[in-house]
């Protein structure tokens, strides 16, 4: 709103009933122990949604909001920021932070659709803009994140942010870099699990994991469209341990 909430134990989206305004995050990481020479793999922003929240006496239906995370072109202060100004006395282009070009790009980094299913960390890949970030070729402004569906009342949505009592839960932005040349680029899913790594060499894995234990279930390996190696129809036992995996043997290289 109109008042500065830097100290806040939340990041917040979305909006609600009740004659209260619709929220926005803005959100910085420190990258400066990262050499600027750093080839960045892989960058994934991760927060922990822990509450769709509406007032006890307000009724709501309630609606998946496609959360995004767009580029922020200039400065602004924790301390400072609020609906109207990003510095004290210095107001945003248009109250929220103007995502047009101006305060921010028009282009998002990227979206997940957010259902009403928290606790979970949620995972926003930006990878092609932490690049920028370090080799300098974009100020290290960090991004605005809102709900495109902003407008309609509902539910928001809570995330922790960097003042949560337990560090564990405070926003991350994991970074995998290399000084040495493209070794290989790994998408991370919801859950922190790689879900596709891209080689140096063009091999892509994919992997594909049991939606109700988190195991793994198969890999395959592709080049150029054609599959080259897969291990699937893999089983456990009841503590985890991998009892069977069948492999694919006919491979074309």
């Amino acid at each position: 709103n109109s008042s500065n909430k830097g100290s806040y134990e939340l990041l917040i989206v979305g909006k609600h009933g009740g004659n209260y305004p619709k929220k926005r995050t803005i959100i910085r990481f420190d990258i400066e122990s990262i050499p600027n020479n750093a080839i960045v793999l892989s960058g994934t922003m991760r927060l922990m949604y822990f509450k769709a929240h509406k007032p006890s006496w307000i009724s709501a239906t309630w609606v998946d909001r496609p959360v995004s995370v767009n580029q922020l072109l200039v400065s602004w202060d924790e301390a400072q920021a609020t609906r109207d100004n990003r510095l004290s006395g210095m107001p945003w282009n248009a109250p929220y932070g103007a995502i047009d070009g101006s305060d921010a790009k028009a282009e998002k980094e990227d979206c997940v659709l957010l259902e009403k299913d928290p606790p979970r960390w949620v995972s926003w890949n930006l990878t092609d803009l932490t690049q920028k970030w370090v080799n300098g070729s974009a100020t290290n402004y960090g991004v605005i994140m809102w709900a495109e569906n902003e407008d309609v009342d509902s539910y928001d949505l809570r995330f922790h942010s960097s003042e949560a009592d337990d560090p564990n839960l405070c926003p991350k932005l994991i970074i995998t870099y290399s000084t040495t040349g493209n070794i290989a680029s790994y998408i991370y899913d919801d859950y922190g699990r790689v879900d596709n790594v891209t080689y140096g060499n063009d091999m892509v894995e994919d992997n594909t994991y049991d939606p109700n234990r988190g195991w793994l279930l198969s890999k395959t390996y592709t080049k150029d469209g054609i599959i080259k190696f897969r291990a699937y129809n893999r089983t456990y036992d009841g503590v985890g341990n991998l009892t069977y995996s069948r492999e694919n043997d006919h491979i074309t290289y």
